[in-house]
């Protein structure tokens, strides 16, 4: 995840209220019952997906919300209250988190490179490939539960196949094929062509291109599943990539 992938729904949000330049320092972006500027007061809500790299959000309040996948990168974060919140596959590059409070959140496969998080409270935070502000990528191995949910099941993966044609696809996207997938109780997933991870995504469901060249050999396909526990949950199978 460079860029966080914004849904339909919270990009239309998004475009309504930001769509056009304004002198009119009133205006803020919305979505739902949340405005974000800063101090805003944004509990336990679904934000996940959104785009709001660089925007100031000094003090504000998200505990108990879900932001996976969201696009936090170079925003401003600084005293803000993130207790319990699901961060997971979230881009955080270039925040600054200065002072922030992150006590018992999820940063499952977050990006944090050259974030400042100087004096932020990170007490039982869950880090699991959470890529740290000095270049460093954790390992899951003391994976803790975070979140508060008292989730105590571990992932797993329901379904992870070739989804039709089966073929390697060519085309302004990319090379590759697509997959069907779905899990459970899991808040992020990775999949690996040949034990290399080449892309990620959110959510528990979908159809995923993953790039891997046409180029007629046979690869191996993985899915893995993180949750708030462990152990992660994988799936493969391996199939003919024609051209």
């Amino acid at each position: 995840m460079r860029r966080a992938v914004v849904s339909l729904l919270a990009g239309a949000a998004v475009l309504v209220a930001v769509g056009c330049q304004s002198n009119d320092t009133s205006l803020a972006t919305r979505f739902g019952d949340c405005t974000f500027a800063a101090h805003a007061v944004c509990t336990h809500q679904n934000l996940a997906a959104l785009s709001l790299q660089a925007t100031d959000l000094t003090g504000a309040d998200f505990s108990g919300s879900d932001m996976t996948g969201t696009d936090l990168s170079n925003a401003i974060l600084r005293d803000a209250k993130l207790v319990g919140t699901n961060l997971s596959a979230v881009d955080l590059t270039g925040a600054d988190l200065r002072g922030a409070d992150l006590s018992g959140a999820t940063l499952f496969r977050a990006h944090l490179e050259d974030a400042d998080w100087t004096g932020a409270n990170r007490s039982n935070v869950g880090y699991c490939e959470t890529f740290f502000p000095d270049g460093t990528v954790s390992d899951c191995k003391d994976l803790e539960v975070a979140g508060g949910n008292g989730q105590t099941t571990p992932p797993s993966v329901t379904t992870f196949a070739p989804s039709p044609p089966g073929t390697c696809l060519n085309d302004a996207v990319g090379q590759g094929i697509e997959v069907a997938w779905k899990v459970r109780n899991a808040n992020t997933v990775s999949f690996l062509v040949d034990d290399v991870r080449a892309t990620t995504a959110a959510g528990t469901h979908g159809v995923k291109r993953v790039p891997v060249p046409c180029d007629g050999q046979r690869h191996r396909f993985t899915i893995q599943a993180f949750g708030t526990v462990l152990p992660l949950a994988t799936k493969s199978f391996s199939v003919n990539v024609g051209r």
